[in-house]
């Protein structure tokens, strides 16, 4: 009786391996296409206001800002407290315009201002930048921080 029910438990073993799926690896090809486009492109050389004395205003320097975009984009600049070792600078003393045809630029810089947007389109400009030196502001050697933004979706 035992060699029947160990022959029926092989036959039955048997037949569930041969008829058992045969798994095989298949690769899948998956593609993406990226169709929003939002760039910012500026040149980022520092700018050299030089030594200016009280009162005394740069001359105009400029930037060239290129918005590449098929989405919604907004471009803004900003600044920081101009700083130097021993004293500080307000940072609305730089001013700015965009694309600028005559006189000085007249837009105080601040913590953020919107350069142009949103638009959906490609865009660029000139952004002129000036700066301004107080009547009782301490000698020293200054820096600040210009921040363009870029906003997409």
């Amino acid at each position: 009786m035992r060699k029947i029910i160990s022959a029926l438990v092989a036959a039955i073993f048997g037949l569930m391996l041969t008829a058992a799926p045969i798994l095989a690896q298949t690769p899948i090809t998956a593609t993406v296409t990226v169709s929003t486009v939002c760039e910012l492109n500026v040149n980022i050389n520092p700018i050299g206001f030089g030594d200016l004395a009280q009162t005394q205003s740069s001359g105009i320097k400029t930037k060239d800002v290129t918005l590449t975009t098929n989405t919604p984009a907004t471009v803004s600049i900003s600044g920081d407290t101009w700083t130097g070792p021993h004293s500080t600078m307000p940072v609305s003393q730089t001013k700015y315009d965009l694309n600028l045809t005559s006189g000085d630029p007249t837009t105080p810089l601040g913590s953020g201002a919107t350069l142009f947007g949103p638009v959906t389109t490609n865009t660029g400009g000139t952004v002129s930048l000036q700066v301004t030196i107080p009547a009782v502001q301490r000698a020293d050697t200054y820096t600040q921080h210009i921040t363009f933004t870029l906003s997409c979706p």
